[in-house]
């Protein structure tokens, strides 16, 4: 039985040291810092479009989706990079 779960703990620890691996090759790859810059861009652009949509509708207390999603989508972008530590 002691066998079997070291066998699991060195299979989940291989596996993290490979997860990590891959997200360091990612992040030292120079098209990453290219692809968060056009995030960047791209979530100002739309807190400005966010921003006058709720100007021009706050008669209407609703929320879309569609904004709901990018929301989402940009706050885990910048969290998983934020994660990462960035560039060593």
């Amino acid at each position: 039985m002691t066998n079997h779960l070291s066998v699991q703990i060195g299979q989940v620890r291989r596996s993290r040291s490979t997860t990590i691996r891959w997200c360091q090759a990612l992040v030292i790859h120079p098209a990453f810092d290219m692809l968060f810059a056009a995030l960047v861009a791209l979530n100002t652009i739309f807190m400005g479009v966010d921003v006058e949509l709720e100007l021009a509708d706050q008669a209407h207390h609703g929320e879309s989706v569609a904004l709901s999603v990018i929301r989402r989508i940009f706050t885990v972008a910048f969290t998983a990079t934020w994660l990462s530590g960035g560039r060593p």
